[in-house]
């Protein structure tokens, strides 16, 4: 199991930062040449050039690749997340959202 407690937890994990080292490297020039342009003009200034939605969208992404354990069917620890650490993580990642949403920032690069 692993010890995601919260969004932070997960962002700051090195499962995370392997996901996006990955997902960010030079196949991002194929799945999505443009953010990897942006990614790349903005790194000469030393920011990160996703938008908060893409970033979300990460997130997202990599929570979806976890395995979330069923007490029905798993054994006690077994998978990744239990359903509550999902829930949690997922709900914080839905708040964020409707933040930048509500703020009108989900499509402005992050700094």
């Amino acid at each position: 199991m692993k010890d995601f407690n919260s969004l932070q937890d997960m962002y700051e994990s090195n499962e995370y930062q392997s996901y996006m080292a990955d997902k960010l490297g030079n196949q991002l020039y194929i799945s999505d040449p443009e953010r990897a342009e942006r990614l790349q003009e903005a790194a000469e200034d030393g920011c990160d050039g996703s938008t908060h939605q893409e970033q979300i969208d990460d997130w997202k992404e990599f929570l979806d690749t976890l395995r979330v354990n069923d007490p029905e069917i798993d054994e006690p620890g077994e998978g990744d997340l239990t359903q509550q650490q999902y829930d949690k993580i997922s709900s914080e990642i839905d708040d964020c959202e409707a933040w930048h949403d509500k703020n009108g920032s989900l499509f402005s690069q992050r700094g």
